[in-house]
């Protein structure tokens, strides 16, 4: 599944992507796996500086259109955003995206999060990789600067998971125990 649980969550919410990795889970056969590619929540705050018009005006439809709400503040001459919005908006500076593709939101779960639904639905979570993102930061140098909280550039962190899980024999505790509202619910501390 590449880049899909992103797509799921931004238009279908959530609760969707539980449903998912629950359907998946009892289409497979015993040791049956899923693979998943996608970007992944980081936590952490960066330090944005937008360098050119292309990127303050990016950057304003960016917040506007969309869906949820980009919390950030300015301070001194630059934006203080989450690590992973600032990279959502680089990817989409870089593309030069149409206005349908800020509904999405390219970093949906935390590794964590990630981990806790597929063992929710029942899998076996084998390994987890992250790697850097496809930012072509060339393109987008010019426009934009993104560090973390301690001066370190944010354009080559890793963003995208690579998880493979498997369908394993349903023991107590790693067979999913509530309904995939119940778990969102509990992830998000409802």
């Amino acid at each position: 599944m590449a880049s899909i649980t992103h797509e799921i969550k931004s238009f279908y919410g959530s609760e969707n992507v539980c449903k998912l990795f629950e359907t998946v889970y009892e289409g497979l056969r015993q040791n049956g796996r899923i693979i998943i590619y996608d970007g992944f929540r980081r936590e952490g705050l960066a330090h944005l500086d937008l360098l050119s018009e292309t990127a303050i005006q990016t950057f304003q439809t960016y917040i506007q259109q969309t869906p949820r709400k980009i919390q950030f503040k300015r301070e001194d001459n630059h934006i203080i955003i989450s690590l992973s919005d600032a990279m959502d908006f680089a990817t989409k500076l870089q593309f030069d995206y149409p206005r349908t593709e800020y509904a999405e939101d390219y970093y949906p779960f935390t590794v964590e999060e990630y981990s806790s639904m597929l063992k929710r639905a029942g899998f076996e979570v084998i390994t987890t990789a992250t790697f850097p993102e496809e930012v072509d930061s060339s393109r987008v140098r010019e426009h934009i600067t993104i560090r973390d909280t301690n001066g370190n550039e944010a354009l080559t962190l890793d963003n995208n998971i690579l998880i493979i899980a498997e369908k394993s024999e349903p023991t107590p505790g790693n067979h999913r125990e509530s309904t995939a509202k119940e778990y969102i619910k509990m992830a998000y501390n409802d």
